[in-house]
């Protein structure tokens, strides 16, 4: 598919009820999307969860709700979907705002110059 410019996709971030990361359990890297998602402040859907880094990220910044296996999936979107048909808005995240910024590119950036400085 086509890409889309970033600050496109952001909006898109910010204007959804979730934002899903699709994940696979034997991988113990981060997905760059992730930091995206978190910046949107939009519960992040982690599925399935990784029981790693990715975890540890949406539940120590109170970001998101992680998916262990299908029937917790198909039971959580039902009841979305049903929330939905009542006119119930789903609920946004307890996102830890200070324990977020650490994950801003400025803080990494800093972070990185920090780094680099502390070798010279």
């Amino acid at each position: 598919t086509a890409r889309i410019p970033k600050q496109e996709a952001m909006r898109a971030n910010y204007n959804s009820d979730y934002c899903v990361a699709l994940t696979d359990p034997s991988s113990t890297g981060i997905y760059a999307k992730i930091y995206d998602y978190i910046a949107s402040g939009t519960p992040i859907l982690l599925i399935p969860t990784d029981q790693l880094m990715m975890e540890e990220i949406v539940r120590t910044l109170g970001a998101g709700k992680t998916i262990v296996n299908k029937e917790e999936l198909k039971a959580f979107l039902l009841e979305q979907v049903n929330n939905k048909r009542k006119g119930i808005a789903p609920a946004k995240t307890a996102l830890d705002k200070g324990k977020a910024w650490q994950y801003s590119r400025e803080a990494q950036a800093q972070k990185a110059v920090e780094n680099i400085l502390s070798i010279l």
